[in-house]
């Protein structure tokens, strides 16, 4: 593949993932609850939501997922949307905010597709959120525990 095609495909993602994203986690957690991860896929373009279910030792990782690829043409102009839940998929040619929305939700309403892996799917990131709150309650502990000394 040409160095100048992955550049398209990676200024395609620059440029559609800030509306795509947003759409996607928004609609993955109002179906699942606020544990969605998302994840990009600049090479592609594309973005997965993933839902972290645990683990068995028969089924490995298991995982509620829903995925948005953007079909782009040689210029780097969106085409397509292609939305999928792991096992069904539909092709978008709304590719509006509100196009993609109704594709996600109609894949959702076709009922939990639950996915199975060997090794997750992504390698967890700490969420800045978390981490900062985390953070916060360490250093007013430490404050406390300085203060009453």
């Amino acid at each position: 593949m040409s160095e100048t095609w992955q550049q398209t495909k990676r200024a395609a993602a620059a440029r559609f993932g800030p509306w795509i994203r947003p759409v996607l986690a928004a609609v993955a957690r109002r179906a699942w609850g606020p544990d969605v991860v998302v994840v990009d896929f600049a090479d592609v373009p594309a973005w997965r939501a993933y839902l972290a279910l645990g683990r068995s030792s028969a089924a490995g990782y298991r995982y509620l997922e829903l995925g948005v690829v953007a079909t782009i043409d040689p210029s780097g102009e969106l085409v397509a949307l292609q939305v999928d839940n792991g096992e069904d998929f539909l092709a978008l040619v709304d590719t509006s905010p509100s196009g993609l929305e109704r594709g996600l939700t109609h894949l959702l309403s076709l009922g939990r597709r639950e996915r199975h892996y060997a090794e997750p799917p992504f390698v967890p990131q700490a969420r800045p959120d978390r981490a900062g709150a985390a953070l916060g309650w360490l250093v007013r502990w430490l404050h406390r525990v300085r203060g009453s000394r």
